[in-house]
């Protein structure tokens, strides 16, 4: 349990690192992905936004590590307990590395049929989300990195659980056939799509995934509700404009204040409207029309 909480400190500390040294970058969309890579590769002060989603592993571990008091429960609850974390959150590798040991000391219980259905349903889970390869103990579906990068054009890359993938590089993954899966799909130009289900049923998704950024240099809005990339982060448009997310330019400033002011506005124009007219009080006016004819 010791080497677990030395393990999770260690990589706590490396995560706050990160976030302190690279501030991310979101690429608005329409913009060029070459420009904003590019940009990217001249500053290393700065991250792109995926990179920097991918960082954020999952802080729940302690839940993971509580299943430990539970080791002498009965077979069913116990793997009934594991059953529910797996639900409700995706697995840093810590957490699944930890979750194989339980299962192999679960295994050495004496299970029924039923039980040992579900072990070897956890167990390729979690060997699964481990490696991305194919395991004796389950069925496993092999897709190209090419393949799923046509389901979804906007993405930059995939995390399965908590191991992240580029949709950009060669290669291919191996996931267990009917297993569910946390999958998170990432991109520097929209938000993040969360999803829970085998990777046959994610493919039948028609995702409308909403940007990051929308307006231009001059003006714009973002719907960033991260408290940490609202405060570090900036936003590409193009080389010579990039923006802090902190305080992002939603009007100019001219027509900024006529609209915050505008009650203001109406009060004065009227004021100067009655001022002009109680001064032409009994005065004489006359048109001249000679100029229109």
């Amino acid at each position: 349990m010791k080497t677990f909480f030395l393990l999770i400190t260690a990589y706590f500390h490396a995560h706050v690192a990160l976030a302190q040294t690279a501030r991310p970058l979101i690429q608005a969309a329409g913009t060029s992905p070459q420009a904003y890579q590019q940009f990217l590769g001249q500053h290393s002060g700065m991250t792109s936004v995926t990179d920097y989603l991918a960082s954020i592993k999952a802080s729940n571990d302690e839940k993971i590590y509580a299943l430990a008091d539970h080791l002498e429960d009965p077979a069913d609850q116990l793997l009934g307990e594991i059953e529910n974390l797996h639900q409700e959150m995706a697995m840093s590798e810590n957490a699944l590395l930890f979750l194989r040991d339980l299962l192999d000391k679960a295994e050495a219980k004496t299970l029924s049929p039923s039980q040992r259905k579900h072990w070897q349903y956890l167990s390729c889970w979690v060997d699964s989300s481990l490696a991305f390869e194919d395991s004796p103990l389950c069925k496993t579906e092999k897709s190209q990195l090419s393949e799923l990068q046509k389901y979804f054009p906007w993405a930059e890359g995939i995390q399965v659980e908590n191991r992240f993938i580029r949709l950009q590089s060669q290669g291919q993954i191996a996931v267990a056939l009917s297993v569910t899966y946390h999958f998170q799909i990432l991109s520097n130009t929209h938000k993040a799509v969360h999803f829970f289900g085998t990777l046959a049923q994610l493919k039948q998704q028609s995702f409308q995934p909403e940007t990051w950024i929308s307006g231009n240099c001059d003006e714009f809005s973002t719907t960033v509700d991260d408290f940490t990339l609202q405060e570090q982060g900036a936003v590409f448009f193009f080389f010579f404009c990039v923006q802090s997310l902190k305080n992002p330019i939603r009007k100019s400033s001219v027509k900024r204040w006529a609209q915050e002011n505008k009650s203001w506005l109406y009060a004065g124009g009227a004021f100067v409207l009655g001022a002009i007219v109680y001064g032409m009080k009994n005065k004489k006016l006359v048109i001249d029309t000679s100029g229109l004819q």
